[in-house]
């Protein structure tokens, strides 16, 4: 069962899997062509993905963090202030190309992000099953009942979070609150 729950953990990680699919999943929605989002996700590789990657597995190798998912809640702070620069940064590249849709989006995800942020300062929600809604949000939103396939796989993912003993049963039920609330009031303000 560990193993299982190990393999689901890792597919649904949210930095590096889930976050590449939610921003590739936008640019979509924006109605850029391919090679436009292939260049993109390109420069965002570079400018987000692989200082993140490498701060992590140095965090990780140097043991400056418990562990790849920083399970320890006061090691999460400074991983989340370091990532939430990162995403800023990101944010203001996206905002100079011009791309009125993805810009609103990145908007939206790094006031959600520093939203995580601010949470983990009093409480440790699950950063997975969050991101994991996120994406079975949007992907419901932008793309309709063809994605409700997703929703079936937040169980599955909180499933893996509990046993792993990653997060209790109301630290995914609060990732799962967290995300539905935000993207309502992303709807809401129209900016996804």
């Amino acid at each position: 069962m560990k193993k299982i729950a190990w393999i689901i953990s890792r597919l649904t990680e949210p930095f590096f899997i889930i976050l590449p699919c939610v921003i590739t999943l936008s640019m979509v929605r924006s109605g850029m062509n391919v090679n436009a989002i292939a260049r993109s996700m390109g420069t965002l590789g570079l400018i987000l993905f692989l200082p993140g990657f490498i701060g992590m597995s140095y965090s990780v190798l140097t043991h400056k963090v418990t562990n790849w998912d920083v399970s320890n809640r006061h090691q999460r702070i400074i991983v989340l202030a370091i990532l939430s620069l990162l995403i800023a940064g990101t944010t203001i590249y996206i905002r100079s190309l011009h791309i009125i849709f993805l810009d609103r989006f990145l908007s939206w995800y790094l006031l959600w992000f520093v939203g995580v942020f601010l949470i983990t300062f009093f409480y440790k929600i699950s950063f997975h099953l969050s991101m994991f809604t996120v994406l079975v949000c949007l992907s419901y939103r932008w793309f309709g009942i063809s994605s409700w396939v997703l929703v079936f796989c937040i169980p599955l993912v909180a499933w893996a979070r509990i046993v792993l003993k990653r997060h209790t049963f109301m630290q995914v039920v609060w990732g799962v609150v967290y995300s539905l609330g935000t993207t309502a009031l992303g709807v809401y303000l129209k900016l996804l």
